[in-house]
């Protein structure tokens, strides 16, 4: 963040940055919180301190070329909508959706990937991209329930002390000095660093004995994705993208739905086996 904030501000036409970082707003993921995501937003100067080379477009491409090498992160570089509220960007929006009541985010992002790779070559596109992410480090948390039933432990208690401590859960409000306050409970930060933390919290069971977590599940890597966003109830992944110079926003959505209808399709043939040469025989 501190690399990317230095970069925008040795930007000529650039004024100051904002950077928000560990747990920052992810505005490709409906503004959702993500631990390593982060958003820099960069104010420029007024018209009349900049000078020829110093307009929106000059300015984009810049500091594009500059991130484009950067190796610690993934970079994006939005201009906002031209209608503040219509969107996080400028350019066009997609949704890919799995309608086959699966949770299959493995496929959704091979789709997403063939259909932006595809849709990246048309002449109508500058440039198509997606957010999404499917294997994004986790960790998975699995409960024995009947080692659970041998401790007397309630699985519901032990998901609300995952959600208390690892989360946070509202508790109530007070007033004091004239003021409202709000109160959370939470774990110590110390406790929800690494997986060890999670196996020594404790659960009461329903004889009054505290139980460590660590006796009642397994811990394990896994992967994911960052945010599971639905759309129209269904799970999705979000397409953003730019026209090209000398076509607008609705030729380009235009060609990249007509693209994916063909990815899809034939992403459906091959599932079916209706493509295979023996098939077609």
């Amino acid at each position: 963040m501190d690399e990317i904030a230095r970069i925008g501000l040795k930007t000529p036409g650039v004024e100051r940055a904002i950077a928000i970082g560990t747990g920052g707003p992810s505005p490709l993921d409906g503004d959702v919180s993500l631990a390593n995501a982060g958003i820099v937003y960069l104010m420029l100067n007024s018209w009349d301190k900049r000078g020829k080379d110093q307009d929106l477009q000059h300015i984009y491409d810049k500091l594009a070329a500059q991130l484009a090498t950067l190796q610690e992160a993934r970079t994006r570089l939005l201009i906002p909508p031209p209608i503040q509220g219509l969107g996080a960007a400028n350019g066009f929006q997609m949704q890919v959706e799995l309608t086959d009541g699966s949770y299959d985010f493995a496929r959704l992002q091979k789709i997403t990937d063939d259909i932006i790779r595809e849709v990246n070559t048309a002449p109508e596109i500058q440039d198509a991209f997606t957010a999404f992410r499917a294997n994004v480090p986790q960790v998975s948390l699995a409960i024995d329930r009947a080692q659970a039933a041998t401790l007397n432990v309630d699985v519901g208690d032990v998901y609300n002390l995952l959600q208390s401590s690892l989360g946070s859960t509202y508790v109530n409000l007070f007033t004091r000095f004239g003021h409202n306050y709000t109160v959370y409970v939470q774990a110590d930060p110390l406790h929800r660093l690494n997986t060890d933390g999670i196996k020594q919290l404790f659960v009461r069971s329903q004889s009054g004995d505290m139980v460590p977590v660590g006796a009642l599940a397994e811990i394990k890597p896994s992967q994911g994705p960052t945010a599971i966003s639905l759309y129209n109830l269904f799970p999705s992944a979000t397409i953003n993208g730019a026209p090209a110079a000398h076509f607008n926003s609705g030729q380009a959505l235009e060609a990249t739905e007509s693209i994916a209808r063909k990815i899809i399709y034939r992403q459906e043939l091959a599932s079916s086996g209706l493509d295979s040469p023996t098939r077609k025989r």
